[in-house]
């Protein structure tokens, strides 16, 4: 039996990822004041709106390159409209797609079978 884990992880990230995106698109057809909506937060100890969904999307694709010790997409985190969060959780949701790598000489040796997720 092989462990796949893009099985494991991805999926809970992009769900994540597709969730936010769907929050994004529902403030921008709102038409609610974009700049009130970038300061915006549920309480006052919390990071505003945008730093929220960069928090999220770097979350999805830091565990992804960890796990699969691969380097993940850097960006510089300056968005500043909500067309801006679209792009970087679109971005971050392509990098968790699927794609296969051959598991090392040594695990070959030991008899594991893996599948990783690499960033593309």
């Amino acid at each position: 039996m092989s462990l796949v884990l893009h099985d494991i992880s991805a999926p809970a990230f992009l769900r994540g990822l597709h969730s936010l995106s769907g929050l994004v698109d529902k403030a921008i057809q709102s038409g609610v004041d974009e700049a009130v909506l970038m300061d915006a937060r549920l309480a006052p100890d919390m990071k505003p709106f945008p730093d929220q969904i960069r928090m999220a999307a770097f979350s999805a694709r830091s565990c992804i390159g960890r796990l699969t010790s691969q380097a993940w997409p850097k960006t510089d985190d300056a968005e500043a409209t909500l067309t801006d969060l679209k792009e970087t959780i679109a971005c971050r949701s392509r990098s968790s797609r699927p794609r296969t790598r051959r598991p090392s000489k040594a695990a070959r040796h030991a008899g594991l079978s893996c599948v990783f997720l690499a960033l593309s």
